[in-house]
């Protein structure tokens, strides 16, 4: 049988695609270097990983106290109030992309933008309403 050099080259091309084929998955290696391909192995090993990584630190009371201290220092501010100042408005509208979806509330970025008169004087309302309360 005489074979021509395109055919060798072909068959040469198809036996290196098999013998160097990745597996299809992966085994993960465990804290002794053993690799394992078993999934239950594997959820065990990235569990045990996982652990190490994110643990509780040991005391965080006076994080909590702190945190506690400075929101009772805050509770009588100005910051309970909830007030927009027409200046953040514009700004934050300013920078809305103009071809984006629409929030929760359906209302698209072109019409915040383009409406943003009306939304001042209703956010001028909202916030006197807000202070004599």
């Amino acid at each position: 049988m005489d074979v021509g050099p395109q055919q060798w080259s072909r068959l040469y091309k198809l036996n290196r695609r098999l013998l160097r084929k990745s597996p299809t998955y992966h085994p993960l290696k465990d804290d002794n270097g053993f690799l394992h391909y078993d999934s239950l192995d594997k959820a065990n090993i990235f569990a045990s990983s996982m652990e190490k990584q994110f643990f509780p630190l040991a005391s965080t009371s006076w994080v909590d106290k702190v945190v506690q201290d400075t929101l009772e220092q805050h509770s009588n501010s100005i910051y309970d109030k909830n007030i927009f100042f027409p200046g953040e408005i514009w700004n934050t509208l300013r920078k809305l992309p103009h071809k984006s979806a629409p929030g929760p509330d359906l209302i698209s970025n072109y019409a915040l933008k383009r409406g943003g008169g009306k939304l001042e004087q209703n956010i001028q309302l909202l916030n006197s309403s807000r202070l004599f309360s």
